[in-house]
């Protein structure tokens, strides 16, 4: 099967590069990969005849474990820089010390000293 793939909104330079590049790199993955193109359109088509399908769908090894160190990653900038963003809320010094989601109504909000 011939693919096509157009760019476009990129840099001249990058279009370029990307032109060169980009069906080099399908032609090469293409077969080695670790997913089996045919098992994944099955599961495409089985969850979207579910009722509530899952927000996100990570199909194959390679997805899976570039998602979880992608997470991690995520995870460890956010705890790098959680004083920082704790230390935008009203209350000095960390906020009212309730998250918005465990508030009792929508309207609640906390007391400042």
């Amino acid at each position: 099967m011939k693919r096509i793939i157009v760019i476009t909104g990129a840099s001249s330079g990058f279009g370029a590069l990307a032109a060169r590049a980009l069906p080099r790199f399908q032609r090469e993955y293409d077969g080695t990969q670790p997913g089996d193109p045919v098992e994944a359109a099955a599961v495409i088509i089985h969850i979207a005849s579910l009722d509530e399908p899952p927000l996100r769908l990570l199909l194959g090894s390679d997805a899976i474990h570039l998602a979880e160190q992608n997470d991690i990653a995520r995870i460890e900038a956010d705890r790098k820089w959680r004083d920082v963003s704790i230390s935008t809320d009203f209350e000095a010094g960390g906020g009212s010390k309730v998250y918005p989601c465990e508030r009792k109504s929508s309207t609640e909000r906390p007391t400042r000293p």
